[in-house]
């Protein structure tokens, strides 16, 4: 026996299956739209701080919202084509410009539109205006899985490595690169070039570096494969310890023992082989073997090759 409701039953009923109609439309629109658009309201207010730029989502930052900001240019590097970046005191952001460029420590007021970026959000077609010179600020210290992540792109940082090589940079006659290690990472500095300083000295000591973090990246997916760290000017390079022995007056380790337990071993982690090169690759790699072992060598990460009085190890 079917039981008939009253008419404001049916009414009542007919308006809740309507409410649960139009909560389940809206939240199939809600799913369907992916990341929710800036309102028509807040597309049109100017970004003004550097913080708010960082924290669009890719699809915000799509939408040409403008910018307009003041800050310092803390990196301007010459064979960069006129970009830049500059930090205000929220944070700092790469500038995508194109022709003259600002110089290092130029206070200036830039406005542009948004930009997704090929990791990060950034500044496209911007236009910059001089308003005076300011000193940098001040390098913010943070560990180094915190500079690998990729989360301070754009800042002045302070880290702290060991070096394991360095030479002149191949680009830029006025800089030479080190090969840092801190923590089981390795990550990159460039530094301004110094008369005074010799590249090959500064293997194997502890330095402090401040400068700006800005990321290697795959621009088609959007990751991060490493992070570079650009130096502006020399006091912002320190030597905190210099290596207790020269590397050609270390004794030679066999390479069965290189990864053995050592007590009181250094972080400085510097070993000195001998064996025959069995392989020399295009990319400046070989390999090397030493009674049934062996290992392969990047000169990246190991300065010096030289050849043994003996042809046999």
């Amino acid at each position: 026996m079917r039981t008939r409701l009253p008419c404001t039953a049916q009414a009542r009923s007919a308006a809740c299956l309507a409410a649960r109609s139009a909560k389940a439309a809206v939240l199939i629109l809600a799913f369907a739209s992916g990341t929710p658009r800036l309102s028509s309201a807040a597309a049109h207010q100017v970004i003004t701080n550097v913080a708010a730029i960082m924290a669009l989502t890719h699809e915000q930052a799509t939408q040409s919202l403008q910018i307009s900001i003041t800050g310092v240019v803390t990196l301007a590097e010459p064979n960069w084509g006129g970009t830049f970046f500059v930090q205000d005191s929220t944070g700092g952001v790469y500038v995508n410009n194109r022709g003259p460029r600002p110089a290092l420590g130029d206070l200036v007021r830039v406005t542009g539109i948004s930009h997704a970026g090929g990791f990060a959000p950034d500044i496209l077609s911007p236009t910059w205006r001089q308003l005076g010179t300011a000193p940098l600020p001040e390098a913010k210290p943070v560990s180094i899985e915190r500079l690998m992540s990729g989360a301070e792109d754009g800042c002045r940082v302070e880290v702290s490595g060991v070096v394991r090589s360095a030479r002149p940079a191949e680009t830029v006659k006025s800089r030479f690169w080190v090969e840092l290690a801190a923590g089981g990472y390795g990550f990159r500095a460039y530094l301004p070039f110094s008369n005074q300083t010799d590249p090959n000295s500064l293997v194997g000591s502890t330095v402090r570096v401040r400068g700006i973090a800005a990321a290697a990246f795959n621009r088609q997916l959007r990751q991060i494969l490493g992070v570079n760290l650009f130096v502006p000017q020399e006091s912002d390079f320190s030597v905190e310890r210099m290596p207790g022995t020269a590397i050609s007056d270390l004794p030679l380790t066999s390479l069965r023992g290189v990864l053995q337990y050592h007590r009181n071993q250094s972080d400085e982690l510097r070993v000195r082989v001998k064996g025959r090169v069995t392989f020399s690759g295009r990319a400046r790699t070989c390999s090397c073997r030493m009674r049934r072992m062996g290992c392969r060598l990047d000169p990246t990460t190991q300065m010096s090759l030289r050849q043994a009085k003996s042809s046999r190890p």
